[in-house]
């Protein structure tokens, strides 16, 4: 008798992104005034459903090492109202910094 072999499924695939690009942080001059305030590159992107200028806002904050959210900035328009819909909150990642002094800027992958 033949021994059947059984293949194991593969597995899931991971789930995909909110956003498939680099997402540069709008509003972040306001919350920001020293690049070397950002300490991690961790980063969470929710929804903010009480936003009084975008009922499509989608609020970006850094996830601290004490697991606290500190409010940097937030999806730009264009993007946030085409990621409204999916799984948020999500955590993503920066991957991106302004190196120029005095300036502020991130672009973040979520």
């Amino acid at each position: 008798m033949d021994e059947e072999k059984l293949e194991q499924a593969p597995p899931p695939p991971p789930p995909p992104n909110a956003w498939p690009y680099p997402i540069m942080v709008a509003g972040i001059t306001f919350r920001v005034k020293d690049m070397a305030e950002i300490t991690t590159d961790d980063v969470v992107a929710e929804r903010e459903p009480d936003n009084q200028f975008d009922k499509y806002a989608v609020r970006i904050s850094l996830l601290t090492a004490e697991g606290k959210l500190h409010h940097i900035g937030y999806v730009p328009k264009d993007i946030a109202c085409r990621i409204y819909d999916k799984e948020l909150p999500v955590k993503g990642k920066i991957v991106w910094r302004c190196v120029e002094p005095g300036q502020v800027g991130l672009r973040i992958q979520i």
